[in-house]
């Protein structure tokens, strides 16, 4: 008969004990850590998505900006080209045109002025100039004369200059015998004395100035009509003139 024996030195096989938490801290550990590797690899997701959007980001505005500054670039040269040309014709063409344009604009101004200062002096000379008078009345006389007969000076009179504020009058006294015609002439002179320009534009100056005078008195002895030739025997006038000149020291068109 076999008998069944138990052997107590054989060892049963051990078997995997339970893991038994001895507390409640060890679970909020293990709790704590496993949200923190979840915080962790979510974290790390967030910063991949950053650095791939900042990398095309990057990537676009590189492309943008190197596309714009390329296209740039490559004008540059035409637009240089351009300049210089440009350059080029204002030194070769329009500098000189105006440089040109210029010199006959100055070259006509110092003719007009020229002209003007020169009218300026013989209208009101800074000299009595008494000579002149004498001269530009008998000139007066020969041309009214040869137009409108008889226009005939007696006699030329100068009375004491009077010096005034900024000028001088010289008078001058004459009597003259004349035609209607003739008289009307030479108050035409009188009044004519002194202008310069041709009109009110003062864009022309006359040709002819007359030294500025005025009429201070004037008396007229009409003759009549000769009754047996029928004839006007026209006018005799004696006139008072007033014939002006600024002196050296305050006349801004003198020399001196």
């Amino acid at each position: 008969m076999i008998s069944l024996k138990s052997n107590p030195d054989r060892s049963i096989p051990s078997q995997k004990a339970p893991v038994v938490f001895d507390s409640t801290d060890d679970l909020d550990q293990m709790e704590a850590k496993s949200k923190a590797h979840y915080l962790a690899e979510k974290n790390k997701k967030k910063a991949m998505i950053m650095v791939v959007i900042s990398m095309l980001l990057l990537a676009l505005y590189t492309i943008f900006f190197l596309y714009q500054n390329a296209s740039t670039y490559y004008k540059a040269a035409g637009q240089i080209e351009s300049i210089n040309q440009e350059i080029a014709l204002y030194d070769q063409e329009i500098l000189p045109a105006l440089e040109a344009q210029k010199n006959l604009k100055r070259a006509a101004f110092d003719e007009d002025f020229q002209q003007l200062n020169q009218a300026l002096e013989e209208t009101l000379p800074n000299e009595a100039e008494k000579l002149e008078i004498v001269r530009l009345l008998e000139s007066f006389s020969s041309e009214v004369a040869f137009t409108s007969p008889p226009f005939e000076f007696n006699a030329i009179t100068f009375g004491a200059e009077q010096q005034m504020d900024g000028y001088t009058i010289i008078p001058v006294s004459t009597s003259i015998h004349s035609s209607q015609d003739a008289f009307s002439n030479f108050l035409a002179l009188v009044d004519r004395s002194g202008l310069i320009y041709t009109d009110s534009s003062q864009a022309d100056i006359l040709d002819n100035v007359v030294r500025l005078m005025s009429i201070s008195s004037i008396n007229i002895n009409y003759r009549g009509v000769d009754e047996e030739t029928g004839r006007d025997e026209g006018l005799d006038f004696s006139v008072k003139l007033n014939v002006y000149y600024v002196p050296d020291t305050l006349n801004p068109n003198s020399n001196s």
